[in-house]
């Protein structure tokens, strides 16, 4: 028979794993470094580090324009190993954008130079203005592409440091 602060031990336990969003604290999630394309693999709430590979930092977490908050977002270079979103009625302008888990756009984009390490999204309120590179595109019709080249290939192709794999 279980005493009390067994339960009370496995109770806390399952409250921290709701709470958690049901993932444990092993659960990693695979980022490439936009610096040097070096692929290793972190903590799903990390939210920025150093590349075991060129040492240089790195952000991790998504870049997120909101509809309430200022609707443009202008800069000369965007950066991060998450994925970047652009909501309807908003506007990303900047020189250089670089994310490793994708884009969603459903506003506009308007850059010189935009690579991407997994598929890009453009939904029928799109509109896109510069150079990409990406694995994938999805265009949904209507969305509007003006100038700029596309080039469909992959971005980040080496094998992940773990410590599985003998690196520390």
């Amino acid at each position: 028979m279980p005493n009390r602060q067994d339960r009370q031990g496995r109770l806390g336990a399952l409250l921290r794993l709701a709470l958690s969003g049901g993932r444990g604290p092993d659960v990693q999630r695979s980022v490439c470094c936009y610096h040097c394309q070096h692929l290793f693999a972190l903590g799903r709430r990390v939210i920025s580090t150093s590349c075991p590979g060129c040492r240089n930092r790195v952000i991790v977490e998504d870049v997120m324009l909101k509809k309430n908050r200022p609707k443009s977002l202008m800069a000369t270079k965007v950066q991060t190993c998450g994925q970047i979103v652009v909501p309807a009625r908003c506007r990303l302008v900047a020189r250089l954008v670089d994310c490793g888990s994708g884009i969603h756009v459903r506003g506009c984009v308007e850059a010189a130079q935009v690579t991407s390490g997994k598929p890009v999204f453009l939904a029928s309120t799109a509109v896109w203005r510069g150079d990409l590179t990406a694995p994938a595109v999805v265009v949904e019709a209507g969305a509007v592409i003006s100038g700029g080249c596309f080039q469909v290939r992959a971005v980040c192709q080496a094998p992940i440091d773990t410590p599985a794999n003998g690196q520390r």
